[in-house]
């Protein structure tokens, strides 16, 4: 977890996972995502909740997160929140030796210009966009399969985009084949987590805190007078 732009990144060596964002992306944040992009860095953008589409936008992917839960009534882990996805696009790297996804409440992806767009992986035809949020399939709900997965070349690196922030937290990595999958979109490159577009918690500002009062007090003129 750091902010990029504090780090010398090695674009070809690194895997960039930005997560649920927070803040607005920045002017000078847009220009070091393109360029570690067009170095042949890896992207990977993961969130349902839409505030990931500012970012979207700036890089022009052509696809845009559904705000919208997909639920599915017949394959899913645990419950229809959770859904089993089985349609793998067996042609990609991203994706090899990869059969089924659990999911934890995803989203859909839209989108809205298909060049160079590789979808990675699709919900079921018996999935359905919860648009009125009461987990039940209603007559105006959408119905699927929608893409929860999707991939771009950029310059001579890669973005990978998934509506699902929590694939790989504790609890949803161990099922289907969660974890083969990060072992693909990370491969040999090390992986770093883009913290500077969240907002800090008041355990994490305690920390700041602490750390900051104990490089005060460890001075050598301040340990003398104490």
């Amino acid at each position: 977890f750091t902010d990029p732009k504090t780090i010398l990144l090695e674009p070809e060596k690194t895997t960039l996972f930005i997560i649920s964002p927070e803040k607005n992306i920045t002017e000078d944040h847009t220009i070091m995502l393109k360029n570690f992009l067009g170095s042949g860095g890896t992207v990977v953008l993961m969130d349902e909740t839409g505030k990931i589409n500012p970012i979207l936008e700036e890089l022009n992917i052509g696809v845009k997160i559904e705000p919208y839960q997909i639920m599915d009534p017949l394959y899913y882990y645990r419950s229809w929140k959770l859904p089993k996805i089985t349609n793998i696009n067996p042609t990609s790297q991203t994706t090899k030796n990869v059969t089924n996804i659990a999911t934890n409440i995803p989203s859909a992806i839209k989108i809205e210009n298909t060049q160079n767009i590789k979808v990675l992986a699709y919900t079921s035809h018996f999935s359905y966009m919860d648009l009125d949020g009461n987990e039940q399939p209603s007559k105006e709900d959408p119905v699927g399969p929608f893409p929860i997965a999707v991939e771009k070349s950029y310059g001579e690196g890669k973005i990978v985009v998934i509506s699902d922030s929590s694939l790989f937290i504790n609890s949803i990595i161990e099922l289907g084949d969660n974890k083969k999958l990060l072992k693909n979109i990370v491969g040999e490159k090390k992986a770093i987590v883009d913290s500077s577009l969240w907002n800090p918690s008041a355990h994490s500002r305690l920390k700041a805190f602490t750390q900051q009062a104990y490089n005060i007090i460890s001075a050598p003129e301040i340990k003398y007078t104490l």
